[in-house]
């Protein structure tokens, strides 16, 4: 099977195809394996081109690229983000733009929908419980508040953020970049000039930029600090959103390293500074809030206030934020992200999830600041403690570095997890042997068992 049949298929039925190819990939590799053939000959099937055109890097260990092959999971994925992106790139140019559907294609939007009712049906009938308190959770339901806890989390820290740094004599700057008519698929204005770019290859040079950016402010020894965000143009080319706080005297250190990463300062670059001077002035947070809201799924931040009938604007709006959400999901793209915070964020995160307050006056301290959302007492104080990582191994044997304690001059606390779901798991008995060693727990999706064509989707 070829990418572009999958574009006539469903979500499900792509589901189905790949859990038929990972169970050829594993009958094969089994009858090579039983044959006792050189490692080569597994080599040599490793490092072909597979079904959908997928080719394994060449760095990858044999065994681990035979795993990935006999996984229906890494089937799935790649599968479906395959189809994804093959969709797009014949909707570019035709199917999205603001006079046709914008910032994607409503044959992505279907996908994308078919997807969340799978995913909440699956959420739904989990059960996860903690093993400390018998408190017992349904994952659904966590799955509905995702979105209001992650703008309850960035507004609060933008707007404490600011007014902690506006104490320091910190100022700030919104700052935009977009990208130049290549990238644009469709323009709303002037002759066409794309290139067949992507939006994925699009925010791949947003990211060079502002690697390039970083690295020259760093160089200067500038402490900076802020949050930038990527939004789709309606043709689906990206352009990113920048809260940048500074010092004054930083500004035009930091404004040169922007304008030398961009090819027309006057179109691809936006700067628009504070202006303290005017009668009740915007706050940084008012005006990052308008982002945040295009960005978030607004079903979650419905409340009390929200209109029992739906106007045609809203409607409008909801539908905007939806082809967004879709958008970022084809491209694989991160809505927002701070800087500056020398790994703030997942230490507020994990000190937010500790049920007890550490006996370490430092560590305390910061726990109460994080529970209590005082992120202007938590900035100038987290660097105080640190996480420490180990190293780990995936169901393919690939390692990776997982938090493993936090911890302080004078004590170390384990990060930990009370929770566990209330399905029953076996143990891996037969097949290729689970790099996590013999007491991994099999999940739905492992090649020794039989396949599950309706498993859970990833």
């Amino acid at each position: 099977m070829n990418i572009n049949e999958l574009l006539n298929l469903s979500i499900k039925q792509i589901k189905r195809e790949a859990c038929l190819i990972a169970e050829r990939h594993y009958r094969n590799i089994e009858i090579l394996r039983n044959s006792k053939t050189e490692l080569t000959t597994l080599e040599i099937y490793a490092r072909r081109t597979h079904d959908l055109g997928l080719i394994i890097d060449d760095s990858t260990p044999v065994e681990i690229a035979l795993r990935k092959l006999s996984c229906p999971k890494f089937w799935k994925r790649n599968a479906v983000n395959m189809a994804r992106l093959e969709q797009q790139r014949n909707d570019l140019g035709n199917n999205i733009g603001a006079d046709r559907s914008p910032y994607t294609s409503k044959t992505l939007i279907k996908w994308g929908k078919m997807q969340d009712v799978a995913n909440q049906q699956y959420l739904d009938s989990t059960n996860m419980i903690n093993k400390k308190t018998g408190k017992v959770i349904n994952m659904g339901e966590m799955n509905q508040n995702k979105g209001r806890i992650r703008f309850a989390e960035i507004y609060g820290i933008v707007k404490t953020m600011t007014e902690a740094l506006a104490s320091e004599g910190y100022s700030w700057a919104l700052i935009t970049l977009t990208l130049p008519p290549r990238y644009h698929a469709r323009p709303a204005k002037g002759r066409s000039t794309w290139d067949g770019s992507t939006p994925a290859d699009g925010q791949d040079e947003l990211k060079r930029r502002w690697q390039n950016v970083r690295q020259a402010v760093s160089d200067n020894g500038i402490k900076w600090y802020g949050l930038r965000g990527a939004e789709p143009h309606k043709d689906g080319c990206p352009h990113w959103h920048i809260l940048a706080l500074f010092k004054p005297e930083d500004r035009a250190t930091i404004f040169d390293a922007f304008a030398r990463q961009v090819e027309q300062s006057d179109r691809e670059l936006d700067w628009q500074d504070c202006d303290p001077t005017r009668d009740n002035p915007a706050t940084a947070a008012t005006y990052i809030c308008k982002y945040i809201t295009k960005n978030i799924d607004q079903t979650a931040l419905t409340d009390a206030t929200a209109s029992t009938s739906e106007s045609p604007q809203d409607a409008l709006k909801a539908d905007s934020i939806e082809a967004v959400k879709y958008w970022r999901r084809t491209n694989r793209i991160r809505a927002f992200q701070f800087f500056g915070f020398n790994g703030g964020i997942t230490k507020w995160r994990i000190l937010r999830k500790m049920d007890t307050k550490p006996k370490c006056p430092i560590m305390g301290d910061l726990w109460e600041a994080a529970n209590k959302a005082q992120w202007n007492t938590f900035l100038f104080s987290h660097e105080q403690v640190k996480i420490n990582n180990k190293k780990a191994v995936n169901r393919y044997g690939e390692e990776y570095l997982k938090p493993e304690s936090i911890e302080s001059p004078n004590i170390s606390v384990k990060i930990r997890t009370d929770w566990e779901t209330l399905e029953e798991y076996g143990f891996l008995t037969v097949g290729v042997n689970d790099p996590r060693g013999k007491d991994a727990k099999a999940s739905k999706d492992t090649p020794t068992q039989p396949i599950d064509y309706d498993s859970p989707p990833f």
